[in-house]
Parts: structure tokens; sequence; C-alpha cells
């Protein structure tokens, strides 16, 4: 808790019990960060696996002009990107529905599935395309819950630093996408010199899946569910503290107005009719801003 003081200044942790700052915490978010190293690594083994020969003989890379070369990497490359950029916003609305912990669960297992899929595509280079775009929605997903889950369970003092330990595990799972390239570069041979880094890519979404059947769910999306009294207990356990505590009773209070809060500015609306109004204050911005421009230009002389 000292060393904590000393590298965390907020004004918050003067107050809070000592108890909040345990373990747990800091185990339940490096479980959820799972979800950035496997951005990290997916990201990281296909740009060493794409400069194999094996795996350009197999796939039908090798011998072609610099232009196709470069055209057909990149198309391998950005299909995980559209896999994620759909990912991402389909984890917001099933979020919502199912709960952060069990979508994160999902996102790991359309990760596996497309991992599986890419390193037993055999020459097929439609299953590569096919394989890293069902990895993207897993890797999607993950990244948009994972900063949603552990911001949601990390005490406020600490929780912009909790979330930050997402970006480490991105950096990591590059560094550790390089190691895995180059040790498999040096000391295998044959077409496993390009199918083991790619069931690696795999590894982060199976810890991901794993450690979420030893995390708890969010107490912010039980309360919004009115599931009030098993918010109340993760909440004491995350916390470490008795349900009885004032801290967390002070806590599930805060939560309660905020949620309050919130449904009074949206009432009933859907996601649909929410990113239908954003789209239409945008226009409206845009339009604002360029009726300006145009009105500051200074007219020309003849």
């Amino acid at each position: 808790m000292g060393l904590l003081k000393l590298l965390v200044h907020n004004d918050a942790m003067k107050d809070d019990p000592p108890e909040i700052y345990g373990w747990r915490v800091y185990a339940l978010a490096c479980s959820a960060c799972f979800g950035g190293m496997l951005f990290g690594m997916d990201t990281g083994i296909i740009g060493g696996v794409l400069t194999l020969e094996n795996f350009q003989a197999d796939y039908g890379l090798l011998g072609l002009e610099e232009v196709p070369f470069a055209n057909l990497s990149a198309n391998i490359v950005t299909t995980l990107q559209c896999g994620c950029f759909v990912g991402a916003l389909a984890a917001g609305p099933i979020a919502d529905r199912i709960g952060r912990r069990f979508s994160l669960m999902v996102a790991a297992v359309f990760a596996i599935v497309g991992t599986i899929m890419q390193a037993a595509a055999s020459g097929e280079i439609t299953a590569i395309f096919v394989g890293r775009f069902v990895a993207g929605l897993g890797v999607g997903g993950a990244s948009m819950v994972t900063p949603l889950y552990v911001s949601e369970n990390a005490p406020r003092a600490i929780r912009g630093g909790l979330t930050g330990i997402y970006q480490l595990f991105i950096t990591m799972g590059i560094m550790l996408a390089f190691w895995i390239n180059y040790g498999c570069s040096l000391n295998v041979t044959g077409d496993a010199i390009y199918v083991i880094p790619l069931c690696m890519q795999g590894l982060p979404a199976v810890l991901l899946f794993f450690s979420m059947f030893f995390c708890n769910e969010s107490p912010r999306w039980l309360a919004r569910k009115d599931r009030w009294d098993e918010a109340s207990k993760i909440l004491s356990t995350v916390r470490a503290l008795p349900t009885s505590d004032p801290y967390v009773a002070n806590e599930l209070q805060e939560i309660h107005d905020q949620l309050d809060h919130e449904r009074r500015l949206i009432g009933n609306a859907t996601f649909k009719i929410l990113m239908r109004e954003t789209h239409h204050k945008s226009s409206q911005t845009l339009a604002l801003v360029t009726t300006r421009a145009s009105s500051s230009q200074p007219a020309s002389t003849a």
C-alpha cells in the first residue's frame, strides 16, 4: 500500500481502506487483459509469417511481382482488422445483453476457431482469409469489452492505471510474437516453421477463456440488470471487504445513482436509436463547420 501511494497520486486513496488494493483486483485485470495480448500476438505473428519462404510457396506468394505480392500480403493482414471492426461494433450490444465476462469468453472462442482455421489451412489461401476474419471478430470484441470490464471492477483511485495494463499486454503480445517467429525460423523446418506461429496466435485466447472461469461478472452490469444482491456479493469479494462495510455500501450507492442518471438521459432508447441520434448530431455539426468555413473565406476580387 505504501509503494502504491508513492506511484499513484490520487486523493481518493487517502480515505480508501487498504484491503481494496489487494491481489484480487490485479489478478482480475491481468486475466481480462489477455484480450490485449491477443491483439498484439495476432498482429505481430502474421508479419513474420508472411516473410517465410515456406508460407509464400504454399500460399502462392512466392514468385509474385512486387505490387501483386504487396497487395496480397496487405489483404491477408487487413482481413483481421475487418473482423476487428465488425467484432468491436457487435461487442457493445452483446456485452450489455449477456454480460462482460461471458462476452470475453465468446470473443476468446471466436479467436480460437479463427486460429485453428489458419493453422489447418494447408495451402488454401481462402481458409487463411476466413480464419483471420473470424479471429478478428474475437480480437475486436475483446478489444472493446476488456477495458470496460476492467474499469467496472477496479477501485476508482487506480482505475486508469489498471485499464492501462491493457496497452501493456498488447505490447507484450507483439514482443512474444517476435520471439516466437525468431525461434521458429532458427529451430524449425518444413511447414511447421509457419504453422507453429499461427497456432501460437491462439494462446492468449485460451488463457483468456479459462481465466474468465475464475473471475467474477462486473458488479455494475449486475446492478444494471437489477441483480443487486449478486452485485453486492461480488463487489464485496473484489474489494476484500464484508458486504456490510460502509465502503461497499457507498460504492453500491454511487453505482445506483449513476445508473439512475443514465436511465433519465436515454430512457428506453435502444442501441440503434442512440447510433441514429449520434449520426444525426454529427451531420449537423459537420454542416455547421462547413458553413462557417465557407463564410470565413475572403471573397475573391476580380
